[in-house]
């Protein structure tokens, strides 16, 4: 199984201030909106929200998980990555998956700048 690590990215700490970015939480939970702050009582339900880096995690999850002509609006939008599940891995795909990983990244998400992309394809041995 792959794993994705973003280790150049620390997640900032929380301050009082405005955000840059804001995106929906990707699990669609429910939040409250308080307009009567004396009360402290919950009148709006409205969905949750994710600032930050939570907003561009949720934007490369996003990009990694749909496949191209998935979203209405944006046909171009996705990797495809769905395509490498059950294939042989070897040196060409990999580059091939990093070279698609890139592109994506540059292409749909301008916050983000790709310094450098490490693969390593990983030889299973079969000891039974």
């Amino acid at each position: 199984m792959a794993t994705i690590k973003v280790t150049s990215i620390a997640e900032p700490t929380k301050s009082n201030s405005k955000f840059t970015y804001t995106d929906l939480r990707l699990d669609l939970e429910f939040d409250y909106t308080r307009n009567n702050e004396f009360l402290k009582r919950k009148e709006i339900r409205d969905l949750k929200l994710d600032y930050d880096y939570a907003a561009i995690r949720n934007s490369i999850f996003n990009l990694f998980n749909t496949v191209p002509g998935q979203k209405i609006l944006n046909p171009y939008f996705g990797l495809n990555l769905i395509q490498y599940l059950f294939q042989p891995l070897s040196e060409a795909i990999a580059e091939d998956i990093g070279n698609r990983i890139l592109k994506g990244i540059n292409t749909f998400e301008p916050r983000i700048n790709v310094r450098t992309l490490q693969l390593l394809l990983m030889k299973q041995t079969n000891n039974i």
